[in-house]
């Protein structure tokens, strides 16, 4: 849909975002835009909530999601559901989320009749993909990859730690860092000191020979694994993959008991089989886009 169509609809400013109205008025249907949405939670859940909070009582045929990335490169997701009233009248609406570093954005559409419905669809995938964030390029970026099958995780600022499904009787986590700009900065070598690269080890061994890796994503580098005693002298292993690509570094950690090691090697390497480089932005800046509302 062209953007420039909505200048014949109402906008009408709210405490969390805007709320488009078409000409027809809300008895045609709807699009409310909330912004800075916290916390992020999975998309699922955003979908429970709206059929909790708006549709009480009615089914729900849920279309399968469309995953895309934005222009700008940021992850967003969109959603149909066919809903029936207990009286069996229809409604449908389109969900799309664009999820940010803290916070996501959320359009929720109303098409109130099926002959209304492509106009609605087409419109918010339009919004979703051209949706501006304006979060930038480089930055520290969730990076998309499958988490480990029965692990439990546990979300760090700019991490997530992936546990062992049998802690504390089985060892073993795999910390999988946001991506960060490859190009090195003091501030970013302090950070790692400070906040990524963890020192367990009160002996530690020779560090093993490097191997190399090079991923069907494209992305290239290497997994090394470092050994020696942890308190208590307890046996103890930590592999890391550092892995790159024109613009950013991906950094992935295991740490585990030596004994569990070879166990635990498996589900880390399948995990970084599936890192994905983070989108590039296609943003670009044009005075022709911009569009004037009609208040």
């Amino acid at each position: 849909m062209n953007l420039a169509e909505l200048t014949s609809w109402s906008k009408r400013t709210t405490a969390t975002g805007v709320l488009l109205v078409p000409p027809g008025g809300t008895d045609a249907g709807m699009v409310r835009i909330d912004q800075q949405v916290r916390p992020i939670v999975r998309f699922r859940q955003v979908l429970a909530d709206l059929m909790a909070a708006g549709h009480p009582g009615y089914t729900a045929d849920v279309g399968p999601v469309t995953v895309m990335h934005t222009v700008e490169g940021e992850h967003a997701g969109m959603v149909t559901l066919a809903l029936r009233s207990p009286s069996g009248a229809r409604v449908e609406r389109i969900v799309a989320m664009i999820v940010g570093d803290d916070h996501y954005a959320l359009i929720d559409a109303v098409a109130a009749d099926a002959a209304r419905a492509p106009m609605f669809r087409d419109l918010v995938d339009t919004l979703t993909r051209f949706y501006f964030l304006g979060l930038g390029e480089p930055r520290r970026r969730r990076v998309e990859y499958a988490p480990p099958p029965g692990w439990h995780p546990v979300p760090r600022p700019y991490a997530v730690r992936w546990i062992h499904p049998q802690f504390p009787a089985r060892s073993g986590a795999i910390v999988v860092h946001h991506a960060r700009p490859l190009a090195a900065t003091t501030p970013d070598a302090e950070d790692r000191l400070l906040f990524v690269d963890e020192n367990v080890f009160v002996e530690r061994d020779p560090p093993q020979r490097p191997a190399p890796l090079r991923l069907p994503s494209g992305l290239e580098g290497s997994v090394q694994r470092v050994s020696g005693k942890a308190a208590q002298g307890v046996p103890f292993s930590v592999a890391r993959a550092s892995l790159t690509d024109a613009r950013y570094l991906y950094l992935a950690d295991l740490h585990t008991r030596a004994a569990d090691f070879d166990d635990n090697a498996a589900a880390f390497v399948d995990l970084i089989k599936t890192l994905q480089p983070i989108p590039v932005s296609r943003a670009r800046g044009s005075a022709h886009a911009l569009v004037h509302w009609t208040e």
